[in-house]
């Protein structure tokens, strides 16, 4: 291992929101609300387990019967494990010896396509805050994050 790699290991500092899971992130700098009209296009999709070609099961994001409100009190850790569910099944569908994967199939690709705007935007949302306040580190992801709650800035910032 490079000496610089590892100093930038040890160091959390380098780059931004450095140390926090994914999931923490989502909550944290993605707007539920937002999230949620980006699904309300595939309603029925997003409300029914999908399995994929390669054995890999999504269950359901949400129900039927769900509005924003109840979306918006049990969207984490659903919507970021999912995402996580997602890549890590496309990333080792080249290991041969894994099952309950996503494998590179026309219907697969039909299957992840409403995937492509709840992702884009969530993806969007937290690139946009962390170039916006150049957030360098944890701390600085921590604390923009408490201003922002504190002043209610955040639910209202449009992408």
């Amino acid at each position: 291992m490079h000496a610089a790699r590892a100093e930038r290991i040890r160091r959390p500092e380098h780059g931004p929101a450095r140390g926090l899971k994914p999931a923490v992130i989502v909550n944290q700098m993605v707007d539920p609300k937002e999230i949620w009209k980006e699904l309300q296009p595939y309603k029925d999709y997003f409300s029914a387990d999908v399995v994929f070609d390669g054995g890999f099961s999504l269950p359901a994001l949400i129900k039927a019967d769900w509005e924003v409100g109840d979306f918006v009190a049990a969207w984490t850790p659903k919507f970021p494990d999912a995402l996580r569910k997602i890549r890590n099944a496309l990333v080792h569908a080249r290991e041969m010896r894994m099952v309950n994967v996503i494998s590179p199939t026309k219907a697969n690709y039909d299957r992840l396509r409403p995937w492509i705007a709840p992702l884009s935007l969530a993806a969007m949302q937290v690139t946009i805050l962390q170039k916006v306040f150049k957030l360098k580190s944890d701390a600085h992801l921590q604390k923009m994050l408490f201003i922002l709650r504190k002043r209610d800035h955040f639910r209202n910032v449009k992408i």
